[in-house]
């Protein structure tokens, strides 16, 4: 089971990446 803190870690990442995504990325973050 994935812990609390590596959830938020993967989340915080993923939040990131989409926030500095080109506008071709993006579609990754809908």
């Amino acid at each position: 089971m994935v812990s609390k803190v590596t959830y938020c870690m993967f989340k915080i990442s993923i939040y990131l990446f989409c926030f500095f995504a080109t506008e071709c990325d993006t579609i990754l973050c809908l």
